[in-house]
């Protein structure tokens, strides 16, 4: 019996360590250099100065048309990623690069045409050449854009609503490239964006 009562005092002993072992590994440590925890949480709630978010932002995608009219962020090469939300509702929204190039102050309005593959061109045989309904080149789809943009096309040929302003001494334009698989939902697609641009641009389509 004296045995018996010195093995279970043993092993309740041994439980309880274990146990505690598996507590302190709930409890992060901080890192001295910053004072963050491993997994890169603030582990101070009251020093708010240090707090960082590091949570990935969330997109509204219940909207049709996903249109920013803030400054685009600039060009950094084609590794740089994309916006939130560009594809992800059908329609891919991008800066017009090249556009002082291919247009003057006579364009400035409201732009229909398609994006299409360019592999002729000779600087950059990846090129998604931006072409009015007349067939002329009014520019391409930015460095920033284009290899997200090659794989939401599938280097098929989009359609695209856009618009092109004139700040007195530069060009500029955007696009809004449209999936065409939808008819009514192109179509929808398009009284929106153009409904956009009369509101926050004063941009009227004829």
């Amino acid at each position: 019996m004296k045995y018996i009562l010195i093995i279970i005092l043993v092993v309740a002993v041994a439980f309880l360590l274990w146990k505690m072992k598996q507590f302190d590994k709930t409890i992060p440590t901080l890192n001295p250099e910053d004072g963050t925890a491993p997994n890169g949480s603030d582990s101070s709630q009251q020093n708010l100065g240090q707090t960082t978010n590091q949570s990935k932002p969330t997109v509204d995608y219940t909207q049709s048309v996903l249109i920013d009219f803030s400054e685009d962020e600039p060009m950094r090469g084609r590794e740089k990623k994309v916006k939130p939300g560009k594809g992800e509702d059908g329609s891919f929204y991008a800066k017009v690069a090249g556009i002082t190039f291919n247009c003057t102050p006579s364009d400035v309005g409201v732009i229909r045409g398609t994006v299409r593959p360019e592999p002729t061109n000779k600087f950059d045989p990846d090129a998604m050449a931006i072409v009015s309904e007349s067939g002329r080149t009014l520019g391409y789809i930015g460095a920033y854009d284009l290899l997200e943009y090659r794989r939401w096309c599938r280097l098929r040929e989009f359609p695209f609503v856009g618009y092109i302003i004139y700040d007195g001494y530069t060009l500029s334009g955007r696009i809004l490239a449209i999936n065409p698989d939808d008819a009514d939902r192109r179509q929808r697609m398009e009284q929106e964006f153009l409904m956009s641009i009369d509101a926050n641009l004063g941009i009227k389509s004829c």
